[in-house]
């Protein structure tokens, strides 16, 4: 069942996966909304367990299995202009880490 501030934050996800701007000016380069499916099944798997994303082995891999159903073949699958890009409109916050920092 979900808490008042669960619905809370599903609402306000849901509003911000529906204002997710996509570049155009080359056809729709859907790298943003290819990440967030690719976290979206990794958490479901269980892959991802904390709000922490690390730009792993993984992700990379799963991402590029998404972008094969959903890519564009006119853009380049770089899996890190939506982690940039996500920053830059306040979806979240990107911090460098190195591996050896990892927790």
């Amino acid at each position: 069942m979900l808490t008042s501030t669960d619905a809370e934050q599903l609402g306000y996800y849901s509003t911000r996966f529906n204002r997710l701007r996509v570049n155009r000016s080359y056809g729709i380069a859907p790298h943003k909304p290819i990440l967030l499916l690719t976290v979206i099944h990794l958490i479901k798997s269980r892959e991802i367990e904390t709000n922490r994303i690390f730009l792993s082995q993984q992700l990379i891999k799963s991402f590029l299995e998404t972008w094969l159903y959903l890519g564009s073949e006119t853009h380049n699958p770089e899996i890190s202009l939506p982690f940039f890009i996500l920053e830059v409109i306040n979806f979240g916050t990107l911090y460098l880490v190195l591996d050896s920092e990892r927790s």
